[in-house]
């Protein structure tokens, strides 16, 4: 995107989807902890990342964004077996 629209779309494109991934994450049926706790991972990895790189789009901020997003899948896994273990089932 970043190539054939510009790096500002690029920005725009990877905030939608960081906020996409946040309310997919609020709709997963889990315990209310791991909800929680997957939300807060998800603030760190994608929201602030993604607002910083909406506020300076630039190759380096992009590179952050992705840094700090690839865990996310993980770290919402993470949440999940907490929670899991926190609520008995």
């Amino acid at each position: 995107v970043a190539s054939v629209r510009g790096e500002a779309a690029a920005a725009r494109a990877a905030t939608a989807v960081a906020a996409a991934c946040l309310a997919s994450t609020a709709l997963l049926p889990m315990p209310l902890t791991a909800v929680v706790l997957a939300l807060a991972f998800g603030a760190w990895s994608l929201a602030w990342p993604a607002v910083t790189l909406l506020r300076r789009p630039t190759p380096a901020q992009a590179a952050s964004y992705f840094n700090h997003g690839s865990p996310y899948p993980d770290l919402v896994l993470i949440a999940a077996l907490v929670g899991l273990a926190l609520s008995g089932s």
